[in-house]
């Protein structure tokens, strides 16, 4: 996997804590419940180390279910950053399990009350050989801003017609809104309390610092 470069510019993944506002408690850590796949799965390839002993995802890649999200997401936004992204995965991990018992992908949550983050996301992005990050400059050479988007040339893989038809849905449910109004949302949902909480089984969750 490629490292981030330490003169790389770090992209915006979560939302710092409000100042003066105390650390949550930290939720129980939960793994994918065996009661509840997901109906949905691609063949996912892993290299080694990529699971837990425990067999919880650790981060170390994503699969290519998760890959193929990211995909075709990407084509459909055209550009994104990582917060973004994780914002929009995490709604179609929630809407898969409103409708299923459990969420899509095994991506690794980082939860607090102001927001959240994906484990490592943006160096899996910078892993991923149809996506390409795009660091904008100003005039002095200074990084202002930061995003990814596809190469020129990759096609989406194929997903299951459900799964491409829940993509299609949160996004056009979150077109309109800005990167704070689209983390407001994933907060005001009733499960993103519960996952807090350590309450729902299936997810992988963890306390953020």
């Amino acid at each position: 996997m490629a490292c981030c470069d330490s003169s790389d510019p770090v992209l915006p993944e979560a939302p710092r804590l409000r100042p003066g506002r105390a650390s949550p408690a930290a939720p129980r850590r939960r793994g994918r419940s065996a009661s509840s796949p997901s109906p949905f799965r691609l063949k996912v390839c892993l290299p080694a180390g990529a699971i837990a002993t425990d067999g919880r995802y650790n981060g170390a890649a994503m699969g290519e279910l998760e890959r193929a999200l990211v995909v075709h997401i990407l084509g459909a936004l055209g550009e994104a950053h990582p917060f973004r992204l994780s914002r929009i995965l995490f709604l179609l991990d929630l809407e898969h399990y409103r409708r299923h018992g459990g969420p899509l992908t095994k991506l690794p949550y980082v939860l607090s009350p102001y927001g959240f983050y994906i484990r490592d996301f943006p160096r899996e992005l910078e892993s991923m050989a149809e996506v390409e990050k795009v660091v904008v400059r100003d005039d002095k050479g200074n990084p202002v801003r930061g995003f990814f988007r596809l190469r020129e040339g990759v096609v989406p893989p194929e997903i299951p017609r459900e799964v491409r038809e829940m993509v299609e849905e949160v996004l056009k449910r979150v077109g309109d809104l800005d990167d704070h109004e689209l983390n407001a949302l994933v907060l005001r949902q009733e499960e993103y309390g519960k996952l807090l909480r350590g309450e729902l089984l299936g997810w992988t969750v963890e306390a953020g610092a």
